[in-house]
């Protein structure tokens, strides 16, 4: 995770965590909330706060109203955040090829697919189990 933190940083000047946020905002429906930005990347409110607040400084996303919410606001892509996420996502990925990937053989791949594919599937069937329950069950 060092390895490719400090390409991203020494390459396009971002964080991991940076690139998180612009890579669930290049994936998600519009319009992503605050609170669904921080439940995907795993960060905590205020944690996400702060990187929000730089992000925006630099001018990668925008805080937008939510039409009809008064008192919420969405995050989007800024084109010049498009770009630097464009170009970040081909340095992350050539770093998790040098880094991880050249080093296994498909047999090893296939082994990691299965294990990811079987935790995906659980933490899904978690997830939609509840997701219906109330605050105080």
């Amino acid at each position: 995770m060092e390895l490719l933190e400090t390409e991203l940083k020494d390459e396009v000047g971002i964080s991991l965590t940076e690139y998180d946020v612009l890579l669930h905002l290049s994936e998600a429906k519009p319009p992503v909330r605050m609170t669904e930005l921080a439940e995907a990347i795993v960060l905590s409110k205020s944690g996400l706060t702060r990187v929000v607040d730089r992000m925006e400084r630099d001018r990668l996303i925008a805080r937008v109203p939510i039409p009809g919410d008064r008192r919420s606001t969405a995050i989007k892509l800024t084109p010049a955040g498009e770009g630097v996420f464009r170009d970040a996502r081909a340095i992350h990925r050539r770093g998790i090829r040098k880094h991880f990937l050249d080093h296994l053989d498909d047999s090893d791949v296939d082994v990691i697919r299965r294990v990811f594919s079987r935790a995906r599937d659980a933490a899904r069937g978690h997830r939609h189990s509840t997701s219906g329950r109330t605050a105080g069950a």
